[in-house]
């Protein structure tokens, strides 16, 4: 047991080497299996140990749990959030044994946005964290001090346990994650040069969407996809169909940036290929790597690009724009009324 833990150190300490050298680790391909699905949420199974939740809306992909033989992990790029109940378990395949919350270092990918700190919760071993995306929010749990059985003597504390003795946060400098280690007494060291290239999920082929859509009380005709479970709508053609209701939208595009802007209540313009018809045929789907910001705000969207345009989810873009959505099975019909909120 001894040698092994030894060896672990010695591992940690070559990781911690080989950061310190190249400062920028490699992300892999993700393998991303279907795991479960209803009517709340879809739940990812990513390189066989990370389990990921598709909350949708401005929450996007959140890590609740892994489960795997390392105690030095690279979360998948595609994640953007944690959530406050992520559970780490960590399996040792010598010793035959498990333990939570025993992890060595942690890398997140460029796509995280929040970082919520009490998943990190009793990690005395935890020494090093790279976060590539020097903007995540690490936002302070609160939560309840209970000094007795008197609610009226409970007070309110902050969670701050991302902030285990001897823990380094490795990120680019400026941003909200250097603010946060300095704020809080962590060491902090500048990761140099740009960041690299990260893979994305693999291409898949998806298939039309065979649902009628409702839009404001008139049928309308889109070339939608199936993903997943979910319909995924061109970007243009949705802000197409609301222009001039109370929630229509402009499109931009910034090529220097690979960013789209969406500007709410702004008349959409159009660029010629609105509302085309679909051949009713398979298509092979890219993740969508540009950046998308409404009103200035950048959003956590899953987005996909099919034969040059931008799909995204219905159900992502309507929350973010607060267009309500409905679904009636009996009929297979999605009903989009700008007249009424979002609500799940």
């Amino acid at each position: 047991m001894k040698k092994s833990r030894m060896r672990e150190k010695i591992m940690c300490l070559a990781l911690t080497s080989v950061l310190m050298l190249t400062l920028i680790p490699v992300f892999a391909s993700a393998d991303w299996v279907l795991d479960e699905e209803n009517e709340w949420s879809t739940v990812y199974i990513v390189d066989g140990e990370f389990y990921v939740e598709d909350r949708g809306g401005h929450m996007g992909m959140v890590l609740v749990g892994y489960r795997g033989t390392s105690r030095d992990i690279v979360i998948p790029d595609g994640v953007t959030s944690t959530s406050s109940g992520t559970v780490f378990i960590y399996w040792d395949d010598e010793l035959g044994d498990a333990s939570y919350n025993d992890l060595l270092s942690v890398v997140f990918p460029p796509s995280l946005i929040n970082i919520y700190n009490d998943c990190f919760d009793e990690m005395p071993n935890l020494a090093s964290v790279t976060i590539l995306n020097p903007d995540a929010q690490i936002p302070l749990r609160m939560y309840p001090i209970y000094h007795s059985d008197d609610p009226t003597d409970w007070e309110t504390g902050i969670s701050i346990k991302f902030s285990q003795p001897g823990l380094t946060i490795y990120s680019f400098p400026g941003g909200a994650v250097e603010e946060y280690a300095n704020e809080h007494g962590i060491n902090f060291v500048t990761l140099d040069g740009d960041a690299p290239p990260i893979a994305s999920p693999e291409p898949q082929t998806v298939n039309p969407t065979a649902s009628t859509v409702i839009v404001n009380g008139t049928a309308t005709a889109f070339e939608a996809y199936l993903i997943g479970g979910n319909n995924f709508f061109k970007l243009r053609d949705l802000a197409y169909a609301l222009n001039g209701s109370s929630k229509q939208f402009a499109v931009g595009w910034d090529e220097a940036e690979n960013a789209i802007s969406l500007t709410s209540g702004g008349a959409y313009e159009t660029v010629g290929g609105e509302m085309a018809e679909g051949d009713g045929t398979a298509k092979t789907a890219n993740p969508t790597t540009s950046r998308v910001f409404l009103d200035g705000q950048e959003l956590s969207l899953t987005a996909y690009n099919i034969a040059g345009n931008n799909f995204f989810r219905l159900r992502d873009l309507m929350s973010a724009l607060d267009i309500g959505v409905t679904w009636d099975d009996a009929t297979s019909t999605i009903g989009i009324d700008a007249s009424i909120s979002y609500s799940e």
